[in-house]
């Protein structure tokens, strides 16, 4: 922490949605994490690969900043990854009865 600066610190706490992400707002901005929001998605029926590549891309931006600190990716997928093109998706009721 005593290495960071202000900007740095302030983009660390930073949560962005990966529609409006890039390689280059990740190492602007020191972005410290992305979120794939429900229906936020690298394109359309995008595989598991096109993920990878997606995340891949955003960490190359983190991790050509001064610090090099890794970028924190969450995605939205409390009923099962629906966003990944052909994933198993849980209705909410079935993960609820499965918890008991």
């Amino acid at each position: 922490m005593g290495r960071m600066t202000l900007q740095e610190k302030i983009g660390q706490m930073v949560q962005i949605d990966h529609k409006v992400a890039s390689a280059d707002v990740v190492k602007n901005y020191f972005i410290g994490s992305i979120l794939s929001g429900g229906g936020s998605v690298p394109g359309q029926k995008a595989s598991p690969e096109e993920w990878i590549k997606m995340v891949n891309e955003y960490q190359r931006g983190s991790m050509s900043t001064r610090l090099g600190i890794p970028l924190i990716y969450g995605i939205d997928a409390v009923h099962g990854h629906n966003n990944v093109y052909n994933a198993t998706i849980f209705s909410h009721n079935i993960g609820l009865g499965a918890t008991r």
